[in-house]
């Protein structure tokens, strides 16, 4: 029951800092960047729904079937596309760029080139 009350009280911190727009030290960056990214991921789910509505109505019942169809498939494979990429430039470069940038930027170069060849 205490870690519940915890949660509660900084949940509330943070919606005070949000409120206030206290954006102050690495805690605030991360409410701000965190804020940012709901928005976006809000925005860009609603504007698919209305996409998704404007081309039902758009479309035949079997085209509309056909084009859902299409759509998964392409999103499937999307998912095999990352293969970890983005967390293992994450993971080396924050490791390396402090002590070696030249090996941080050799990293970048070949992570980036393997990203954009999956």
């Amino acid at each position: 029951m205490n870690i519940i009350k915890k949660e509660i009280n900084e949940t509330k911190e943070i919606l005070t800092r949000i409120k206030n727009k206290n954006f102050l030290g690495n805690e605030g960056r991360a409410i701000k960047n965190s804020s940012w990214q709901i928005a976006t991921t809000l925005i860009a789910k609603i504007g698919s729904l209305i996409f998704t509505i404007i081309i039902a109505r758009l479309m035949l019942p079997e085209l509309y079937g056909l084009y859902g169809l299409a759509l998964s498939t392409i999103l499937f494979m999307g998912i095999f596309s990352d293969l970890g990429i983005n967390s293992a430039l994450t993971t080396f470069l924050s490791k390396t760029i402090d002590k070696t940038p030249a090996k941080a930027k050799g990293y970048f170069h070949l992570l980036t080139k393997y990203k954009i060849i999956l």
